[in-house]
């Protein structure tokens, strides 16, 4: 049967689940700024590991972006308010839709690849999770019988706002000091904060939670 997965023996010391989302890169990067923006790619893999020869009816994978809010209000929290601003769903098995596929015992791997708007918006988790905005990939291999259960799996996705790469930001360096007195003493320096600012960061204290994160720190002194 045809289908447009690669197939290998993997010999592993555990066993693996019969599906699973791999993504080939961790990060999707919205770059630019204004409204100069680039798109973001989502690459990845649905990974199918069988033990033994089955009918697969149909690999499915959907990538969902949704914005959440839940009010507070008087101390109860209502039903949150969700509005989905992306929404692909992809057919992975390729070949004749009228019957199931036996797929031979082994590995198949389904490659795919979304575009993800440049005005998307980034993700975002506030407020002990009441406010989020959130990007979700689902798999599903879907078996023909109504007896057996369908593999499932969900994986989640960050998605970032950053700089061009040629932006001047990338080739200055970046220097952050701060002094609370008698308790804390704190400086950053990096020569290249790419790639990661505006990297999701939050905390439990709404007006604490920034969006930035930088790699090379130097850390307290007394």
């Amino acid at each position: 049967m045809l289908h447009s997965a690669h197939q290998h023996h993997h010999h592993a010391a555990g066993p693996e689940p019969p599906l699973d989302i791999v993504l080939l890169e961790d990060v999707v990067v919205l770059r630019g700024t204004g409204t100069d923006f680039e798109s973001g790619t989502i690459r990845g893999i649905v990974r199918l590991t069988l033990q033994e020869d089955t009918d697969i009816k149909a690999v499915l994978v959907r990538c969902t972006g949704k914005s959440r809010v839940t009010v507070a209000k008087d101390g109860a929290h209502s039903q949150p308010h969700t509005l989905i601003h992306y929404l692909k769903e992809t057919e992975l098995l390729e070949g004749d839709k009228s019957h199931p596929h036996t797929l031979k015992a082994g590995r198949h791997e389904f490659p795919f690849t979304y575009e993800l708007d440049a005005r998307s918006p980034a993700s975002l988790f506030a407020n002990f999770g009441l406010a989020a905005i959130e990007y979700r990939l689902r798999a599903t291999a879907i078996r023909p019988s109504s007896f057996a259960t369908n593999f499932t799996v969900t994986k989640d996705l960050a998605v970032i706002r950053s700089f061009s790469n040629e932006a001047l930001e990338f080739q200055q360096t970046l220097e952050i000091e701060n002094v609370w007195p008698e308790k804390l003493q704190y400086a950053v320096v990096s020569s290249n904060p790419e790639p990661r600012l505006f990297t999701p960061f939050s905390s439990p204290y709404p007006s604490l939670s920034h969006r930035f994160a930088l790699p090379c720190l130097a850390l307290p002194c007394a």
